[in-house]
């Protein structure tokens, strides 16, 4: 038995979780005032009969201002009893209201109860909200273990995001014994119920080693937008030599707002400026390097805008742009912010490897 730490016990199913299938559809949304009010009449009636369904649907209607007057405390009493009568749904955004802290219904100990409901009725996203209470430690010591168990019935129960959380756990030991092999087949699992994130950390843990299932698992990451899959299937195409590939994956990556696949579609295009500026902006230190070597390449180089390059690439802990700010500046000294910034970029230059930092004068 797993207890939901606020006096309640919830008996870990045995059979898969499942993820709920939704309540037939009806589109309140398109009736008229009056059609909606004798459907709503219908279903506070069904509702005080013990219909958890209709409970459900009440609060959502609530919830969402739609025919009713929006008020997130009543969807919540009405999610509690939706839940109280084995309402799936209900169970999970009872739980999810209940951790608002902006409301005067906050209640952690409600949250996890009607998440521990949720999980035995079957709702796999109950089950992995459970897990990330458990995780975080919501105005509660966190608890390693319970979130390990949650979540475990919630990627059983085919959602991905919980394998991912599952696999981060056994990856560093949290909780479950560290082991490496358990956490890629967890994001294996987990990107086999297309969840982008699990496909990108299966391909990061099998890049090295087993390089045809890293290139499926990141392309299937780069289909579900996940942009640091698209660099690694970029990555992997580049070094086939597959250059149009590798333009593709990372100019989607770029897209994406992935400064390094911006950085890395730069080195292989003619046209480079553009991105490796973009992927100065979004802090990628190498592209500010490349902007300000191209600046002191110009016919005309304006020598303040490469110092502010280097500079930047300095702050990101790049040794050559701090090795390339030193150089500048030893030679236009007016560059130069303060009486020790100077010395604090040959510094970080040579500690940061670069030989020839260490040697200046």
């Amino acid at each position: 038995m797993m207890s939901t730490g606020c006096g309640h016990r919830a008996v870990a199913p045995t059979k898969k979780v499942l993820l709920s299938k939704p309540a037939p559809s009806v589109d309140v949304a398109s009736m008229t005032k009056a059609q909606a009010a004798e459907l709503i009449g219908q279903w506070r009636k069904s509702c005080r009969l013990g219909r958890g369904q209709d409970c459900y649907r009440l609060g959502r209607l609530f919830q969402l201002g739609l025919h009713l007057e929006e008020n997130a405390e009543e969807a919540l009493l009405l999610y509690y009893r939706a839940c109280e009568n084995k309402s799936k749904a209900g169970c999970l955004l009872a739980g999810k209201l209940a951790l608002d802290q902006s409301r005067s219904s906050y209640s952690p100990g409600k949250a996890i109860a009607s998440f521990a409901q949720g999980c035995q009725l079957k709702e796999a996203r109950a089950c992995y909200e459970a897990g990330v209470f458990w995780l975080m430690g919501e105005e509660a010591r966190e608890d390693f273990q319970k979130a390990s168990t949650y979540f475990g019935l919630s990627c059983r129960g085919e959602f991905g995001p919980a394998c991912t959380h599952l696999g981060v756990m056994a990856q560093y030991g949290i909780g479950l014994k560290a082991s490496v092999k358990s956490a890629t087949l967890l994001f294996e699992k987990g990107c086999s119920h297309l969840d982008a994130t699990s496909c990108y950390m299966a391909a990061r843990l099998l890049r090295r080693d087993n390089p045809p299932k890293a290139l499926a698992y990141s392309q299937q990451s780069c289909l579900g937008d996940d942009k640091r899959g698209c660099v690694i299937r970029g990555d992997l195409a580049r070094k086939d030599n597959m250059l149009p590939d590798a333009q593709y994956y990372y100019g989607r990556a770029c897209q994406l707002e992935s400064g390094v696949g911006c950085y890395r579609l730069g080195l292989i295009s003619k046209n480079s400026k553009q991105l490796f500026e973009k992927a100065c902006g979004a802090d990628v230190a190498e592209a500010c390097v490349a902007m300000g070597m191209r600046e002191m390449a110009a016919p005309t180089p304006v020598k303040e805008k490469a110092s502010r390059f280097f500079e930047k690439a300095c702050r990101g802990n790049q040794a050559i742009g701090c090795f390339q700010l030193a150089r500048l500046w030893q030679k236009e000294p007016t560059l130069i912010p303060g009486p020790q910034d100077l010395q604090e970029a040959k510094r970080r230059a040579c500690q940061g490897g670069v030989r020839q930092a260490c040697a200046l004068p």
